[in-house]
């Protein structure tokens, strides 16, 4: 059931919000019910060091699962998540079911373009100035 190589090479940028859609089938090929299932994911370096995870079982919509029947979920990153981030990473999708049986459902690379344009912030403090004026 395992869909590996299920790489991102574009449009994702450091600092984006970002939603990622999974699709997920039984070894038949047949949408897999999602009902009473978790859904992890998981964005790590080569060296396996977590970016960031994210879970459909706390309650925070860092996931939804937008089709039951059909076996599609949303992985929301927001713009923290990936602010800090540019290079080659690898994720994985994780499926925990109603049984507790758990199976690693999609595996892959992401791409993360840096992001070159940056909101700058208005900062208001004050200036103090050495000196005489002429």
């Amino acid at each position: 059931m395992t869909e590996e190589k299920q790489d991102i090479r574009s449009d994702f940028y450091a600092g984006n919000t970002k939603d990622i859609q999974f699709t997920i089938v039984d070894g038949g090929n047949a949408p897999f019910n999602l009902a009473s299932c978790e859904i992890n994911y998981a964005l790590f370096d080569d060296d396996y060091n977590i970016m960031f995870r994210k879970s459909s079982s706390n309650g925070s919509g860092e996931i939804e699962i937008t089709h039951e029947d059909g076996g599609v979920c949303l992985v929301h990153c927001i713009s923290t998540d990936t602010e800090h981030l540019q290079g080659q990473y690898r994720h994985q999708l994780q499926l925990v079911d109603s049984n507790g049986y758990t199976e690693i459902v999609s595996t892959g690379t992401v791409l993360i373009h840096p992001a070159m344009a940056k909101r700058s912030r208005k900062l208001s403090r004050h200036s103090f100035l050495e000196g005489t004026l002429t």
